[in-house]
């Protein structure tokens, strides 16, 4: 049987980090890997691993699903998400102001 993994963000959305070292970082989603429940954001910047001497890789840093808030570009403050069903449609919400994404 098939899972469905649901989250509260889609890719492009912004969202603001709220705990781990970027927290407060403010950017887009590039990438969601839904299975494991982790995002990249555009913002972050990759780390560095160092495989051999003269050779380096940059590996996107992840961050958890639980860790981001939407970004609510009108007001300039992060809040939570909810949704309402209007004409038909499930729409998504700021709870803090009621606008409507």
């Amino acid at each position: 049987m098939k899972t469905i993994i649901f989250s509260h963000v889609k890719k492009g959305e912004k969202v603001q980090v709220i705990s781990g070292t970027n927290k407060g970082i403010i950017g887009n989603i590039t990438e969601i890997d839904r299975k494991k429940r982790k995002v990249i954001i555009d913002a972050i910047s990759p780390r560095i691993k160092i495989l051999k001497k003269s050779q380096e890789k940059q590996i996107p840093y992840k961050i958890h699903i639980s860790n981001i808030m939407l970004w609510n570009s009108e007001n300039k403050i992060r809040s939570r998400v909810g949704f309402k069903f209007l004409n038909k449609e499930k729409k998504k919400y700021f709870k803090k102001f009621g606008n409507i994404i």
